[in-house]
């Protein structure tokens, strides 16, 4: 199957985290491939998206960033589930409200944060095939808490 590449240029990226972060996106459109849910996906155009609006696709409307640095992230709630990877690590949730690329700059749109945490540059390069089978075998679950956990965070901080 082919895989759903982030469309921005790896090579442009420093660091094994950036790999995992198109991985990543690569596991979630299998899922809508393999679901028939193409549409319910759209895969952002570049870095531009990413660093000024910290998205990287969009999945049933909600605007998603996946990351391997979720701690690193600033301007973001940490929300209350985690689901376990193998080794230890966790794919983990959070709302971010803005970024603090050229002074803060607040999002349209509050962004789901989508995480792998728990491991360092060295155990992801080392294990990145495992991590990724581990992903894909929990991306449905991924997908159902993280859509839950973000409109429970909407309806609390940004009722309509």
């Amino acid at each position: 199957m082919a895989k759903y590449y982030h469309s921005t240029d790896l090579s442009s990226f420093k660091g094994i985290g950036h790999e995992l972060e198109d991985e990543m996106i690569s596991v979630i459109g299998e899922y809508f491939v393999l679901k028939g849910e193409r549409k319910s996906l759209v895969c952002k155009s570049g870095s531009d998206d990413d660093i000024k609006q910290g998205t990287d696709c969009i999945i049933y409307g909600v605007p998603v960033d996946v990351t391997a640095n979720f701690y690193g992230k600033d301007n973001m709630s940490v929300l209350s589930e985690s689901i376990d990877l193998i080794g230890g690590l966790k794919v983990e949730f959070g709302v971010r409200t803005g970024n603090s690329y050229k002074g803060y700059t607040p999002f349209e749109t509050p962004v789901l944060v989508i995480g792998i945490t728990g491991g360092n540059d060295s155990l992801l390069g080392r294990y990145m095939a495992s991590i990724m089978a581990s992903f894909r075998e929990v991306i449905e679950a991924v997908i159902e808490v993280g859509q839950s956990q973000y409109w429970d965070w909407m309806d609390l901080h940004c009722p309509a």
